[in-house]
């Protein structure tokens, strides 16, 4: 097999140097001809071999019509006749075409050196550029090599990407009775072995809700429409607990002519689940506090001058719907006093600067009446970057403040009271002081009379 490759190749070769287009006969196939032209003399030469034998039988007619002669007479007789008839014959058609093929087999060898010679340099440069295009070959397959090498590096990264990837992923036909393959990640997340999964339905894992909703998406992959949102499905567990993945469906590819595949990554998301959950039970904590809570809580957006949102204690103490609310310019429920401290605070926090959290303002209710609140100013919200709104929080101290003022009166009424009481004290105890010296001068006098004293010694004592 090897020699005969040789040999096809070593043609191929001799084909390649040739000329493409030429027209003339190389010199291989004018020595061909040579051959042929020998081969139609040697068929003269076998008719001359007949003819000579005709010829001898012609002679040997004469001879037998002849009277009878010696036997060497006979043979000189045949001889001569042969020879002089028989050697211009060899000469004209055998001798004289072998001198001209003899000559024309010189030039062929000739010209087939020449050509030879020809080929030598034909196939020097079909060498060189054989050699060249050998080199470019051992470069493509060192390319090649290199990148079948890449290749399976590249598949050996995604096998381990795919294998302990923090996400379920595994490939399941599209009929969904059995999976292809499965990473550790989901056998981690469901608790089962590689094996079982292997040997479960997918659709089994999967509440009745869920499966049907995976099918239907499914057909619409199969049918050609483009979904690239996840949806969230209720999976079950070795163990019968139930869990939340986010399951998203990746391209399908063709297993062979009779079935195809999917490829689905699935992340666990049983945990932001019960997070949302609370974060929902909680934001409908707060609604309900804000709601029902003892104090007017308002969102207002201070460059557009209107309020963003309130609770039913806010419309309660105004006496305005939500709706009437939403539509007012929050400062003309306040009197310009109240407008001026109000923009002068907000600027104030704007700045920076630090302020009281809590003062008081006027506000006007829808009968007329005049209400005081006292307000604490809380965060601004933010948007692009910027403050647009703040939230802030009002209690009616109206009560209190009118409390406060009864009570400024009434320690009014009681100093006054204290005053005159003093005033009256006074007045009280310079007269018995008055007394006292009294009795001491007439003790004195009705000592001077040599009488007994009137008024016994300790008396200003028990008059005190």
């Amino acid at each position: 097999m090897e020699k005969q490759g040789s040999k096809n190749n070593g043609n191929s070769q001799i084909k390649d140097v040739l000329p493409p287009g030429d027209k003339s006969t190389p010199p291989y196939a004018q020595v061909d001809e040579f051959s042929k032209e020998y081969v139609s003399h040697w068929r003269l030469l076998i008719v001359i071999v007949m003819s000579i034998f005709l010829a001898e039988v012609a002679a040997m007619i004469l001879i037998y019509e002849l009277p009878s002669l010696p036997y060497i007479y006979v043979t000189f007789i045949d001889a001569g006749v042969m020879t002089a008839l028989i050697f211009p014959i060899l000469y004209f058609l055998s001798f004289q075409p072998l001198i001209r093929h003899l000559d024309s087999r010189r030039r062929a060898e000739t010209e087939l050196r020449k050509a030879h010679d020809e080929m030598e340099l034909r196939i020097q440069d079909r060498t060189e550029e054989l050699r060249i295009a050998n080199s470019e070959l051992e470069e493509e397959i060192t390319e090649r090599r290199q990148a079948e090498a890449a290749l399976k590096v590249s598949e050996e990264k995604y096998r381990k990407l795919v294998q302990y990837a923090p996400a379920a992923i595994y490939e399941m036909n599209l009929e969904g009775t059995k999976f292809l393959s499965v990473n550790d990640v989901m056998c981690d997340i469901l608790k089962y072995s590689r094996e079982e999964l292997l040997q479960t339905k997918p659709s089994d894992l999967l509440d009745e809700e869920s499966r049907s909703l995976f099918k239907e998406r499914i057909s619409r992959k199969v049918a050609g429409e483009r979904m690239d949102e996840s949806v969230i499905y209720r999976v079950r567990r070795k163990d019968g607990t139930w869990i939340y993945t986010d399951i998203n469906v990746g391209e399908i590819d063709s297993v062979d002519e009779k079935s195809s595949r999917v490829v689905v990554i699935g992340h666990d998301v049983t945990e932001r689940k019960r997070l949302e959950q609370a974060i929902k039970d909680s934001e409908e904590r707060y609604r309900n506090i804000v709601r029902l809570a003892p104090a007017a809580i308002y969102e207002i957006d201070f460059y557009a001058r209107k309020l963003l949102s309130i609770n039913d204690t806010g419309c309660q103490w105004l006496g305005y719907s939500r709706e009437e609310l939403l539509a007012l310019d929050p400062m003309s429920l306040t009197d310009e006093e109240g407008r001026l401290r109000f923009e002068e605070r907000i600027r104030q926090k704007l700045a920076g600067e630090m302020i009281d959290q809590t003062w008081e303002i006027k506000i006007y209710t829808r009968d007329g009446r005049e209400i005081t609140l006292a307000l604490n100013v809380g965060e601004f919200a933010y948007k692009d970057g910027a403050p647009v709104s703040v939230l802030v929080v009002a209690h009616n101290i109206t009560e209190r403040k009118h409390m406060e003022e009864e009570i400024r009166r009434a320690a009014r009424d009681l100093q006054a009271a204290n005053e005159e009481l003093t005033r009256f004290n006074k007045s009280m105890v310079g007269r018995e002081l008055r007394m006292i010296e009294l009795k001491k001068e007439v003790n004195e006098l009705c000592e001077c009379l040599s009488q007994s004293p009137r008024y016994s010694p300790g008396f200003d004592s028990d008059e005190l």
